[in-house]
């Protein structure tokens, strides 16, 4: 029997999905927090309960929908979450829109983190606010939750653009 050569060991391992961690399944993040009230709006919207959010309370008096379930965790203000609670909770998935005074690197070193940044200024608010959307419902393992709500998102607008063409 021949002996395999690195390249065909190499080719094998990459068909079989197995050369590279990327190519690997993994399951989708379980316990998720969400640091403020639009990346809990965007996971709630998605289906999930979030573990723990950033002043619930307040979630409740300024956020129109969907409600937070009754379950979830306070984790203190939403700029300076309870970084002690944060830790006990050991959350697989910290979601949270930085750019208001949030420092991500603060929270890396407690699980892998997603930045919602839908004011980056990068492409326009709508569009980045799709793109991000879809992204993290394949991170949560929810494309299609995701694509559903881009997609009755869209519906909306065009109704109220039609009814605004009405008027």
């Amino acid at each position: 029997m021949a002996a395999l050569t690195r390249r065909q060991y190499l080719a094998g391992l990459a068909a079989t999905g197995l050369a590279l961690p990327g190519g690997m399944a993994r399951a989708a993040p379980a316990r998720v927090v969400c640091l403020e009230w639009t990346s809990a709006e965007l996971v709630v919207s998605l289906g999930l309960s979030p573990l723990a959010v950033g002043d619930t309370r307040g979630y409740g008096d300024w956020v129109q929908g969907p409600a937070l379930p009754q379950a979830t965790i306070d984790l203190g203000s939403r700029s300076e979450p309870n970084l002690e609670l944060l830790r006990e909770l050991r959350p697989d998935l910290i979601v949270g829109a930085y750019g208001y005074g949030l420092d991500e690197n603060s929270f890396t070193r407690l699980a892998p983190t997603f930045n919602v940044p839908f004011y980056s200024g990068k492409a326009p608010p709508y569009a980045q606010a799709q793109q991000v959307t879809l992204q993290l419902g394949d991170m949560l393992g929810r494309r299609t939750e995701a694509e559903n709500l881009v997609g009755r998102t869209e519906a909306s607008i065009a109704q109220a653009r039609a009814r605004l063409e009405r008027a």
